[in-house]
Formats: C-alpha cells, sequence, structure tokens
C-alpha cells in the first residue's frame, strides 16, 4: 500500500517538473493574449493619461522632442545635404567637361585599324 502512495505523489512531481511542450505553447499563447488585450484597452490608457500630471508633461515633452528632431532632418536635407550633393555633383561634371573628357565616350567610335 505504501508504494502505490510513493509512485502516485512521484508521479505528480514528475508533472510539475516537465510541463509538456503543448502546455508551454497554450502559457505562451495565454501569457500572448492578455498582453494584447492590456494594449487594446484605450480606456483605461485614456483614464491613466488624463489623471496623471506626469504622464501628460513627459508626453508633450517627447512629442515636442520627436517633433523638433523630424523637423530638424528634412530641413538639413533640403538646405544642407542637397545643395552640398548637388554642388559635389556639379564640380566633377564640370571637372570632366574641362578635361575633355565629356564627349571621349570612352572606347569604340573610332576606326579601329
Amino acid at each position: 500500500m505504501m508504494s502505490s502512495h510513493k509512485n502516485k505523489n512521484k508521479n505528480k512531481n514528475l508533472s510539475k517538473r516537465q510541463p509538456s511542450p503543448s502546455s508551454a505553447v497554450w502559457d505562451v499563447v495565454r501569457s500572448f493574449s492578455r498582453g494584447l488585450l492590456d494594449a487594446l484597452s484605450l480606456h483605461r490608457t485614456l483614464l491613466f493619461f488624463l489623471t496623471s500630471q506626469t504622464v501628460r508633461k513627459r508626453s508633450m515633452q517627447c512629442f515636442v522632442m520627436n517633433g523638433g528632431i523630424f523637423l530638424g532632418s528634412i530641413l538639413a536635407i533640403r538646405f544642407v545635404l542637397s545643395p552640398l550633393m548637388n554642388g559635389i555633383v556639379m564640380y566633377g561634371i564640370d571637372e570632366d567637361a574641362a578635361s575633355g573628357d565629356a564627349g571621349s565616350g570612352g572606347s569604340g567610335g573610332g576606326s579601329g585599324g
């Protein structure tokens, strides 16, 4: 009688230590779905946003900083990088025209004798 009781306890302990792969997958799916539902609960997020002064302040700081970086990158490309690249390309074209390479076209076109 005692040995059957020990075997039952041993089987219970083994099942607790080593979860089956299907239960592990189910745990992951369940955890993911809970996280997804938490992320989609916009009413709680909006209430938290409206009631917390710190969250509103930090959100506004983040919005302004990201907007400044975005606007600054657009202005840097338009007024610094684009004219700089245009000048480099035009300088290369002018160098080719001055040396006479612009119209030669490389090999081919001559009488190969």
